[in-house]
């Protein structure tokens, strides 16, 4: 987890609470807009298959710019409630040499999980235009949905994951030695943190994308881990444990697919 610097005066006291207010509130929208678009009938993902995503497999500017706006609201639902301590570290200190700014700081990581989420559109649409033009291929949904679940779980032991995860839970020393000052810096550093949490959650977000990125079971489940994982015991057998859990679902739902669980 990251090393939070100790509040010792009423106005650091203030801005720190300030700041966890409006992440807390922030994700309680964001939670609160995910759950109104998933309850109503017009689902935009359903077990990792494009519905109303840019029908034929055609980028649809429209269902894409929708995806994108639903998308930004789940990822500030699921990462703000573990990315707290990091923008505690950052306005720390940026009280103490008075050049940065919060809002553009969280702004630059959200833009990279946009940026992701405009690939995870277009992978949508390219595998509703395979499904489309392929006889007999969306019988195989399952293996192919069980296949990438156990990528997401083979991923939790790769070198990357263990340097993103070492990152994400303690970025002191990222914040130190590439500290930018500025609102350009800010945004910049945004972006670094940002692509160090994507390495993290790679194959939770891909697990989350295959089974169904509309699914408030796994988008829950999914957040927790990752909550887990950052801001629980610093221990190898945390990722690993999930890893394997991965996997085992993985074999699941390829050759035992369950309604309830895809």
């Amino acid at each position: 987890m990251a090393a939070v610097p100790p509040i010792r005066s009423s106005p650091d006291r203030i801005a720190a609470l300030s700041i966890l207010g409006g992440l807390a509130a922030l994700a309680v929208l964001a939670w609160a807009a995910t759950i109104w678009q998933t309850a109503g009938g017009d689902r935009l993902v359903m077990t990792g298959v494009p519905m109303s995503l840019g029908m034929g497999g055609r980028l649809g500017v429209t269902s894409a710019a929708l995806f994108l706006l639903i998308w930004i609201a789940m990822m500030a639902a699921m990462m703000f409630p573990s990315v707290w301590p990091v923008v505690l570290v950052y306005a720390a200190v940026v009280r103490t040499r008075g050049r940065g700014s919060v809002p553009l700081f969280v702004t630059g990581y959200l833009s990279v999980w946009e940026a992701f989420g405009a690939l995870a559109y277009a992978g949508y649409v390219g595998m509703g235009a395979v499904l489309a033009s392929t006889a007999g291929l969306s019988g195989r949904l399952a293996p192919l949905t069980g296949a990438l679940v156990i990528v997401a779980g083979l991923y939790q032991f790769t070198p990357l994951k263990r340097t993103c995860l070492a990152h994400c839970q303690g970025p002191v020393e990222y914040l130190a030695l590439r500290w930018r000052d500025g609102r350009a810096g800010a945004f910049r550093m945004g972006l670094g943190h940002g692509a160090y949490c994507m390495g993290c959650c790679a194959g939770l977000m891909l697990a989350l994308l295959a089974l169904g990125v509309m699914d408030l079971r796994w988008m829950a489940t999914v957040s927790a881990v990752i909550a887990l994982e950052k801001l629980g015991p610093r221990h190898h057998a945390i990722p690993a444990a999930v890893g394997f859990g991965l996997i085992l679902l993985g074999i699941t739902v390829a050759f035992w697919p369950h309604p309830g669980i895809v």
